[in-house]
């Protein structure tokens, strides 16, 4: 489970309208649960795909969402297990802050929707403690039917694949769970079906499946229809074979199976090996890898509405085809072999928005084209790559690999013990990536960059390892990829020597979801209810609208940078991308509030609202839409002197001022704004009192001031935020 996932408004559009909430009223088809307690236990120790729906009454956007939701309960409650939040009923019964989706500053993320696919193996074979679930975000269509397609993708494939003799005799083999279910097929994938019975009865039988296509176990067992389901049931040494006759329901075949289950789940052993090779668990996982569902290529729709917004989701490299009539040469290709490196997005250019879009702010004039966005949370579209219809993929595969760029550390026979040594002492787990070729791979060039490794996670690379290294870490094959642990679990324990360290070889695939879900499992551990946390960031607002959707009237604390939003030059860039980190680092000290920043010099009506000088950007004010007030940061622009301001704010230890009529925030191109301030100046960005358009909005600033300005004048240091701010 990733430890704060990137969150995203549920919005389901649907014709139903309901003022009650039925969902919550049919025991049969949805959980309901109030308690931390009770959601930790659900989703660590099901072995069912466990869906949950955050909701509140409040919210028009959940009572619509209701009859979907019930009907999507209703269809897959025997296949996987659904519950429901009511945000209300937590706010009566416990603590919010133990549900943070329900917190009063995420109801705009609400209806949420989020599954929790439990783990292959139980244990982690590498900490030895508790796998974490996989956590998967909503994002889709709002019909019963894009849900249930959700939710069958997600489902725990708890069953091998036997593709021969030896595989059959290897699975018999397992003495732990006596009785063996083998299903024989002739369908491509696991069926929704078995998928569930498999979880039901985890550790109580094993399941197995073997296709058409393995035509000598077919032979042996006399298969002569699809599907055929039976038990081998174990009778001392041997094996006694029960075929399965009757109609395929679940009920029935839950009955069925049911006589031949343990009663209790069966302890497997967990038989752990590190340097000295892959143990049956590490085998197991590999296994479990590598039959999962062929890779899929998720596209997203873009706009010139959502693009921002849409792109920013992401930390990894961001995809976009442009296409109109045409589509990019290329780009089946690129699936191909990036099937799972990028975040793949399309932007229809048909429409004359997202054509003006795709001219003025990608700066791309000739269709179709590809344009590759850069690591990071803040897509900088300054730093994009353009690769236009006569690209090959062998320049695309060049060009991505340069910019992908190489942070991993590279390390020597000499530096090895230094570094490995280092990084444990300071509770890191280190991994080494031995190789042969040029360079290491851009999935693991790229995933060392990720933020949420960083300072948890050690990434290093090893370039032509020898014989003694070779025999050290008994390679058999180049890449491989080795991580260096720590054991025990003490950080009082500083002592560093050869008997606590431990090597894990990686024994799965080198794509960038199989590596990701590897290096999650060495995070450090947090509360699983801590995880679900919504991953927030600082929006730019420009108009009434936007402001009102972040900081919505109701509220009473938002938090306002007023910065100069002038891209115009590296330098203006490079100063506006350092005040949003100022920021963002704000942000994530105070995740409960709302951050939003405002281009004061194009939209400096905000200035005079806030009696800000433009001298003074960048700065920050805390703004209260219901009580219509505002304070002002005094001091420096930087992120000791915004804490000690906010930590005051929330103990109303600063002065409030009024700000009867809101926030006025006029929608205009602030790039055109930068322009003619600096033509009007010589480029220093003094006023343009010269030009006709810019004069008209000064008098209109001017005006609207001046119907306010007794208020102003009467300007008093009040009355500090009420106590329920």
């Amino acid at each position: 489970m990733s430890k704060v996932r990137a969150a995203t408004t549920f919005l389901l559009l649907t014709l139903f309208f309901s003022h009650a909430f039925a969902i919550f009223e049919n025991p049969e088809s949805v959980i309901m649960i109030d308690k931390p307690e009770v959601l930790q236990e659900v989703i660590l120790q099901s072995d069912f795909l466990n869906v949950f729906i955050f909701c509140s009454e409040k919210v028009e956007n959940c009572r619509l969402v209701e009859p979907v939701y019930k009907k999507f309960a209703d269809n897959m409650k025997d296949f996987v297990r659904i519950y429901a939040v009511n945000c209300d009923q937590v706010a009566q019964n416990s603590a919010p802050s133990h549900f943070p989706l329900c917190l009063a500053e995420n109801e705009q993320y609400l209806p949420y929707l989020v599954a929790y696919e439990p783990p292959a193996i139980k244990i982690n074979p590498y900490t030895h403690q508790p796998s974490k679930p996989i956590e998967h975000s909503y994002q889709g269509n709002g019909d019963p039917q894009s849900l249930a397609a959700f939710a069958r993708q997600h489902m725990p494939v708890f069953r091998e694949i036997v593709k021969s003799k030896s595989d059959l005799e290897t699975f018999l083999a397992d003495e732990s769970v006596p009785n063996k279910v083998i299903l024989f097929t002739n369908k491509p994938q696991t069926s929704p079906l078995y998928k569930s019975l498999a979880s039901e009865y985890r550790d109580r039988l094993s399941f197995a499946e073997i296709n058409e296509s393995s035509q000598d176990l077919i032979q042996e067992f006399q298969i002569t229809k699809y599907p055929t389901l039976i038990v081998m049931k174990k009778e001392g040494d041997s094996y006694e074979k029960e075929t399965y006759d009757y109609e395929l329901t679940i009920d029935r075949l839950r009955r069925f199976l049911k006589s031949y289950a343990l009663t209790e789940k069966a302890d497997r052993p967990d038989n752990l090996k590190t340097s000295q090779g892959d143990s049956q668990e590490q085998q197991q996982q590999q296994n479990y890898q590598e039959r999962q569902r062929e890779p899929e290529i998720k596209v997203a729709r873009l706009s010139a509405q959502n693009f921002e917004e849409e792109v920013n989701k992401h930390e990894r490299i961001v995809l976009i085809h442009l296409f109109n009539e045409e589509t990019s040469p290329i780009l089946t290709n690129v699936q191909e072999k990036f099937t799972r490196f990028f975040e793949y997005f399309d932007l229809d250019c048909t429409t004359e928005e997202n054509q003006h879009f795709v001219r003025e702010k990608l700066n791309v004039k000739s269709l179709p084209a590809l344009v590759a966005l850069p690591i990071g949370k803040e897509k900088k579209l300054s730093t994009r790559i353009v690769f236009p219809k006569t690209a090959t993929l062998q320049e695309f595969t060049q060009e991505i690999s340069d910019f992908v760029g190489d942070k991993v550390l590279p390390i020597s026979s000499m530096e090895m013990q230094g570094v490995i040594t280092n990084s444990l002492a300071r509770r890191r787990p280190a991994f080494i990536m031995l190789y042969d070729t040029n360079d290491v791979s851009m999935t693991y060039r790229m995933l060392s960059q990720l933020s949420k490794y960083e300072d948890k996670l050690t990434f290093t690379k090893f370039k032509n390892p020898g014989p003694e290294m070779v025999k050290h870490f008994q390679l058999d094959k180049l890449p491989t990829l080795m991580a260096v642990l720590l054991a025990g679990d003490n950080p009082d324990d500083v002592d560093i020597d050869a008997s606590k360290i431990q090597l894990a070889k990686y024994s799965g695939r080198y794509n960038y979801e199989d590596l990701t879900k590897y290096f999650n499992m060495f995070l450090p551990e947090e509360e699983i209810l801590q995880e679900m946390s919504i991953n927030k960031k600082v929006h730019q607002v420009q108009t009434r609208q936007e402001l009102n959707q972040h900081c919505p009237p109701e509220s009473r604390v938002c938090v306002i940078g007023l910065l100069n939003g002038d891209t115009s030059t590296p330098e203006s860039s490079k100063k506006l991308e350092d005040n949003l980190a100022i920021l963002n680092l704000a942000l994530k000290k105070h995740p409960h509030l709302s951050f939003v920043w405002i281009d004061a010099i194009c939209h400096s009506e905000a200035l005079l609202a806030f009696n800000v000088q433009d001298e003074y950007v960048p700065t920050v004010v805390v703004y209260s839409p219901a009580l219509k007030e505002y304070s002002q940061l005094v001091g420096t622009f930087d992120n000791p002197s915004i804490a000690v301001f906010l930590e005051k704010v929330l103990k109303k230890r600063v002065s409030a001022y009024p700000l009867h009529d809101g926030l006025p925030l006029e929608e205009r191109n602030c790039s055109e704004v930068h322009e003619k301030l600096k033509q009007d100046d010589g480029g220093s960005g003094a006023s343009a009192d010269d030009d006709d358009i810019m004069k008209e909005l000064m008098e209109e600033i001017k005006r609207k001031e001046a119907e306010n300005a007794p208020e102003k004048k009467k300007k008093k240091k009040k009355k500090r935020f009420d106590d329920d701010l």
